[in-house]
């Protein structure tokens, strides 16, 4: 529970219950929900990313970035005349003792809401679970991270599935903490392309993949949980076993990250200005889009120079079959979705 002060809220009368550290005030619970909706709106408007007629599909883990989103993003949709309602994806990658809590979160949210709900899993779509990936992976020798075979899969589910139904927006629950993680993760890679070709809000209309667009990407994960606490929404409480037990170097950043913001909270906001300067400087060069690959296994999008999507290689080097050429088409029994109110 957030602490209490005695301090007036700086937008009304009562008493202030929380420090908001991107403004500089504190305020009640009411005004911080204001706050908040009122920040990821303006993140929207400011941007025009959607159009009344877009079809919008949410990746919705059940976890607390994308129940903030989808609970804001469907009110919202909900209040524009004639536009489509919006699809709920969650994916099930298959690890025992961790997803069932945030399926059960995201099943019983989308039918109190009204929301259309799919639920896709790994091993229906690439004939393996996480789990047994990850064993097959460990029989192999190799020193590829859970975390690793998860995001890569993840991806190209949310993009295919997105492609398939026919969607044209699809948004993720990215954070300011995950943007600035990744920031300075491309840095220590030495992955220079990446600081300036990379986002922090959307990702242009590009066949074949649908423009991704991420409102949550100034708000950070200590905002986020505060609005579902306040708002009594429910909030995950098992951790994933492989974050644990396989520690990437994404933990160890956002450790170091989190350790430094204790003292100075602006930290975090001054990462995400630096990443919008780099940006800035990079849209001066006149850059031609680049060619995109089909994926010789899967014939999916792929960037050049890989001749085979990233999902494929790692099937490959697991000694698994690749993903079918037809695969995505299981998605497609999910369009008539789009005309259920």
């Amino acid at each position: 529970m957030p602490p209490k002060s005695s301090i007036q809220c700086a937008m009304c009368t009562k008493t202030a219950v929380v420090y908001h550290s991107d403004s500089g005030k504190s305020f009640c619970k009411h005004c911080y929900l204001q706050v908040i909706e009122g920040k990821i709106h303006r993140n929207i408007t400011r941007n025009k990313v959607f159009r009344r007629t877009d079809r919008i599909v949410v990746g919705f883990s059940g976890g607390k970035d994308s129940l903030t989103i989808l609970e804001i993003l469907n009110k919202r949709q909900r209040r524009i005349h004639g536009a489509p309602p919006i699809l709920a994806l969650t994916i099930d990658e298959g690890i025992e003792g961790y997803r069932a809590e945030t399926l059960k979160i995201a099943e019983q949210y989308c039918k109190s809401e009204g929301i259309n709900h799919v639920v896709v899993s790994f091993k229906e779509v690439f004939g393996h679970s996480l789990d047994e990936i990850v064993k097959t992976s460990a029989e192999r020798g190799l020193e590829t991270h859970a975390c690793s075979f998860c995001g890569v899969l993840r991806r190209k589910i949310l993009n295919d599935f997105s492609l398939q139904v026919g969607a044209t927006r699809l948004v993720t629950g990215h954070n300011l903490d995950d943007h600035i993680q990744t920031f300075i993760l491309n840095l220590l890679r030495g992955d220079t392309p990446r600081i300036f070709k990379w986002n922090t809000f959307l990702s242009g209309d590009r066949e074949p993949f649908v423009s991704k667009i991420q409102p949550l990407y100034n708000i950070t994960a200590k905002d986020i949980i505060l609005y579902l606490y306040f708002k009594q929404l429910p909030l995950q409480e098992i951790p994933c076993p492989y974050s644990r037990s396989q520690p990437i170097l994404r933990w160890k950043v956002q450790n170091f990250i989190n350790s430094l913001s204790q003292s100075s909270p602006e930290m975090k906001y001054n990462l995400m200005y630096s990443m919008e300067e780099i940006q800035k400087i990079a849209s001066l060069a006149k850059q031609e889009p680049g060619k995109i690959n089909c994926c010789q296994s899967c014939e999916g999008p792929t960037n050049p120079p890989r001749v085979k999507c990233k999902a494929c290689e790692l099937f490959e080097n697991l000694g698994l079959a690749p993903v079918n050429k037809s695969y995505s088409r299981i998605f497609e029994k999910y369009k008539n979705l789009w005309e259920i109110s």
